[in-house]
């Protein structure tokens, strides 16, 4: 866990999606990373290298780009039958890890995109030699939806910086929509909603779940 401090939870709604760029495109993978030591995790696009080893002072300048690139990936797992979650880990504003839900593939219930991606980045930091230890601290999360009370609680455990999702959980949140996570577990982690990607988010949602199931999550106003 991180060291102790005010954890934030707040609203942003200066995020808006950039529809006017081109839409990531899943399934590259330009940088042959073989990631054979967490063969659960799924990365659809590809990650930077120099996310591991470039100064970690930096904040990503581009949010809107990196919470896309979350989209996509939600709309990658939707493809294959899976809730539609995606998440990306970012470190000094270049692409780390993306995942997205595994839980029906892997029959595992743990597979959730945030974690997903916890495991990419431990299984890059092995293949390079590293500690992932000094990193959690200078990684942004984005992620479509409201991270779990499993997940948020990972999360800060982990001791990332930032956490900025899209639609609220109703069901199942655990950043205040049903359990407050970092209320409960003090640290010095960030959480913010993007309100400008809710209706986004919950779309898919009830694609896949064909507007008729309960647990689908609705916008929050």
């Amino acid at each position: 866990m991180s060291d102790a401090g005010d954890t934030t939870v707040r609203e942003d709604n200066s995020h808006q999606s950039t529809t006017n760029n081109p839409e990531p495109k899943v399934g590259e993978n330009g940088d042959n990373t073989s990631c054979t030591s967490a063969p659960s995790a799924v990365d659809v696009f590809n990650f930077d290298p120099a996310s591991l080893t470039a100064p970690g002072d930096s904040r990503p300048t581009n949010g809107n780009h990196f919470m896309d690139i979350a989209f996509a990936a939600a709309r990658d797992a939707l493809t294959h039958q899976e809730v539609p979650v995606g998440c990306v880990f970012v470190r000094s504003g270049r692409l780390l890890a993306t995942g997205r839900n595994t839980v029906n593939e892997t029959k595992n219930a743990t597979r959730h995109a945030e974690l997903n991606c916890a495991d990419l980045v431990y299984a890059r930091c092995e293949e390079a030699g590293l500690s992932p230890d000094p990193l959690w601290a200078q990684i942004d999360v984005f992620v479509t939806v409201e991270p779990c009370v499993m997940c948020a609680a990972a999360l800060i455990e982990l001791g990332v910086r930032s956490v900025t999702y899209g639609a609220a959980n109703q069901r199942f949140g655990g950043c205040g929509s049903v359990v407050n996570v970092p209320q409960m577990m003090p640290s010095s982690v960030t959480f913010v909603q993007d309100s400008g990607r809710v209706d986004e988010a919950v779309g898919l949602l009830k694609e896949f779940y064909k507007g008729e199931n309960p647990n689908a999550p609705r916008p929050q106003g």
